[in-house]
């Protein structure tokens, strides 16, 4: 008598667990792309536009929201649609904030702040 798992190995040739432990499943979320990023993508009804990376699954797939359009502008039905890494091409990475400076005080006498007076 032949086990149910047998029958399923045999017409789908594999278990479903099997296939999902098989996936490339990117723990870390080394991709090509990062979350952040900007891309174009080469498909959709945005094709061409710049876009940003909301989200990545860590399986070649991201989430992708349109940069620069007003919101009734945009035409996916959740404001953000999914793209695969072939679908991406990079154009910009993380806009970096630049490092904070330190105003040295120490020489300034009271009295000799300018903030707030009329020049």
């Amino acid at each position: 008598m032949k086990k149910l798992k047998d029958i399923l190995k045999e017409s789908l040739g594999e278990l479903p667990s099997s296939k999902l432990m098989k996936m490339k499943y990117n723990p870390l979320k080394e991709g090509k792309f990062r979350e952040g990023d900007i891309v174009v993508p080469s498909v959709g009804v945005h094709k061409g536009v710049r876009h940003i990376i909301i989200y990545d699954f860590g399986d070649g797939r991201y989430n992708i929201q349109p940069m620069g359009l007003r919101p009734n502008q945009i035409k996916y039905a959740l404001g953000a649609a999914g793209a695969s890494e072939e679908q991406l091409k990079k154009v910009g990475s993380t806009p970096q904030k630049p490092a904070p400076t330190i105003i040295d005080t120490s020489d300034y006498k009271p009295g000799d702040y300018k903030i707030g007076k009329k020049f």
